[in-house]
């Protein structure tokens, strides 16, 4: 019996997720118009990092639709990449906006303008409870990486939030003016920190890195201690997404039966995946001859 999918829990989570953009998007549009009448840099910032969890969100969406779709000629290993793409052009902009939030606030300092606590506030707080009621909404969803990655956005912009509250609260009781370019300071180095985080692993993914979890070493010590096996050369390890791991491998075998080698191919795959998670393997054999006429002499076949 084949794998099936429950196309109409997957149909009601993407309506879910579609949802929570659309929120967001307003939010998010909301936020930048407020904070550019009430002179509030901080909710600028806030409103750029609740862009941020948008993208994040329809990244989610991308990904959960394209992974649906089967590999063809073009792509044999599917559209598992999107998502990364999507993710490398999400942080790069997340970046150039952190620098530029940085700078901002830095000139806030020399010259300083009056703001307007109340829309502050009042915006915030509109943002905390659709940043919270989307963290709901998430939870309902499921619990797959894209999904957990879109709720850590969302609880870190619903913090971001409560900080902008706390910033009007303070021009309005105290006039503290200076507490907003401080507090966008403080968002804009948590962008910079977060989406360099991002890129460092959208780039590793890209660049058929060896995914930081797995260790070569360990994995080939693995399948050389299987039955039947000599050893293991030309092991190559990637990612095609955060979690669909891919291994290449030449194992090296004395020369025996084909059942033999589905054996030990079968083995060494069921190792791999329940204890490495590698998703995909693909295992080309070597045999050792021993020649009869020269018994030290130990000839390798297969390329």
């Amino acid at each position: 019996m084949g794998h099936r999918h429950n196309h109409q829990t997957e149909a009601i989570s993407d309506k879910g997720l579609f949802w929570a953009i659309v929120l967001n998007v307003i939010l998010t549009v909301v936020e930048v118009i407020a904070g550019i009448f009430s002179g509030s840099l901080s909710l600028i910032g806030d409103a750029v990092h609740n862009g941020s969890d948008v993208a994040a969100l329809l990244i989610a969406l991308i990904a959960r639709r394209w992974a649906r779709r089967q590999p063809d000629l073009n792509r044999t290993f599917g559209y598992r990449r999107a998502a990364i793409v999507g993710a490398m052009i999400n942080v790069t902009t997340l970046i150039i906006i952190g620098i530029f939030l940085l700078y901002e606030s830095v000139m806030r300092f020399i010259d300083p303008i009056g703001i307007d606590g109340w829309i502050m506030i009042i915006v915030a707080g509109i943002a905390l409870i659709v940043d919270l009621g989307t963290v709901l909404l998430m939870r309902l969803i499921g619990n797959d990486l894209n999904i957990r990655a879109a709720l850590a956005h969302n609880l870190a912009d619903a913090l971001a939030s409560i900080g902008v509250i706390i910033a009007g609260i303070a021009i309005l009781v105290w006039n503290i003016a200076w507490f907003d370019p401080v507090l966008t300071a403080v968002i804009a180095i948590y962008i910079l920190v977060q989406s360099t985080g991002m890129l460092k692993s959208s780039v590793a993914i890209l660049m058929d890195s060896c995914p930081k979890d797995c260790d070569p070493e360990e994995i080939a010590d693995a399948l050389k201690g299987l039955e039947g096996v000599i050893g293991v050369h030309h092991m190559h390890i990637r990612s095609l997404d955060e979690n669909y791991i891919v291994l290449d491998v030449h194992v090296v075998v004395e020369q025996v039966d084909a059942n033999a080698l589905e054996g030990i191919k079968s083995v060494a795959k069921t190792l791999l995946h329940d204890r490495y998670g590698i998703e995909h393997t693909t295992i080309e054999f070597e045999f050792l001859i021993v020649d009869k006429s020269m018994p030290s002499l130990i000839v390798t076949e297969g390329h």
